[in-house]
């Protein structure tokens, strides 16, 4: 017991020296140290120990990058300071030796109780703020040189949610008035893929994201190029588009009719799945293909999750044409490939709406 309580009292001590060897003002001093370990008392007493040499409390300035550290740091040091104003002689020797290591004589027991009051009468108070805060400051004081208006505010969170709310407002407002113009278009094209609340969700990531984009529009030579880099980065052609890949699928369908009344006529044998697939192939054939129904004719193959059917043809309509399976799996293929295809242009599309 008496060995590990030795120990213990040498790194404690250890710990004390080190404290003291950081909170002397006179030296410059990198701290590391865990959560909880004593940074902050550290920071706390090397200003208290410049305001005992006697610097003025308008000349000292700390900063962190938290409201909250600023705050507990402050309550520190005045809450330190208003103890050495109001305790007993004795006890305050024994604090001011603890901070400094040697016994404070009767002049610094004099000082160290002013320094309280000094600290609450210093001119603009004692400056414990954050980066943000410092820098703010610095803003105001040299707006002309730093170039920003003279009587310039800095909005708060509430106020920015305001501006982006009223900001959004007047999109979909100038949307509406200016009917038939690619901006317009854009914005219906958008609602209609993300809906409204989607839209507003991506939106206001595109606003988190305002100065990163800006950077890459200057870079690129504005938005059009930013979108031809983008078209070229996924290796989409910059004619390319979702209509004309539904269009040339369409096509191939049409060049494959023959295979399509098969499959009508097999899979009218089958059960209930296989009349209604028979059913959508016999209206795809009697349309136009202007006018045919490509995500009906989809969905006979794939998922409305866009996933590949596990099963195309029941035995019932397989046996009325066991070549036809064949076919189906095969287009089943092809339209997966076709829908890979859509997703991506999909995606380009949608970003040079946005």
């Amino acid at each position: 017991m008496t060995d590990t309580a030795s120990i213990i009292d040498e790194r404690l001590n250890r710990t004390i020296h080190q404290q003291q060897r950081a909170a002397d003002p006179l030296s410059s001093a990198w701290v590391s140290a865990n959560a909880g370990s004593g940074k902050t008392k550290v920071l706390t007493d090397r200003v208290t120990r410049l305001l005992l040499e006697g610097n003025d409390p308008s000349k000292i300035l700390c900063l962190t990058y938290t409201k909250a550290a600023a705050s507990e740091m402050a309550n520190r040091l005045f809450q330190q300071l208003g103890q050495w104003a109001t305790e007993s002689d004795e006890i305050l020797v024994q604090r001011i030796e603890a901070l400094e290591g040697e016994k404070p004589g009767r002049a610094r027991l004099i000082s160290a109780r002013r320094l309280f009051a000094r600290a609450l009468e210093a001119p603009g108070g004692l400056k414990v703020q954050t980066i943000h805060a410092f820098c703010q400051s610095l803003l105001g004081r040299f707006p002309i040189e730093a170039g920003v208006p003279v009587h310039f505010t800095v909005l708060d969170e509430r106020h920015v949610t305001e501006l982006l709310a009223e900001a959004r407002f007047h999109l979909f407002e100038r949307a509406a008035e200016e009917v038939d113009t690619p901006f317009a278009e854009a914005v219906d094209r958008l609602v209609e893929r993300l809906d409204l609340g989607g839209l507003l969700a991506v939106l206001e990531h595109v606003v988190a994201l305002r100065g990163k984009l800006n950077r890459w529009f200057d870079q690129e030579g504005g938005v059009d190029g930013a979108c031809a880099t983008l078209r070229r980065h996924v290796d989409i052609a910059p004619d390319e588009s979702d209509e004309e890949l539904v269009s040339q699928s369409l096509s191939t369908v049409d060049a494959a009719k023959q295979y399509v009344k098969r499959a009508v006529d097999a899979l009218a044998e089958g059960g209930k799945t296989d009349q209604r697939s028979s059913q959508v192939l016999t209206d795809f054939l009697e349309a136009d293909l202007q006018d045919a129904d490509y995500e009906e004719y989809l969905s006979i193959f794939l998922t409305k999750e866009g996933q590949p059917r596990k099963r195309l043809i029941t035995k019932a309509a397989k046996a009325a044409d066991p070549t036809i399976e064949t076919w189906l799996l095969d287009e089943q293929a092809r339209l997966c490939e076709v829908e890979a295809r859509r997703r991506i242009v999909w995606a380009v599309e949608a970003s040079e709406d946005l």
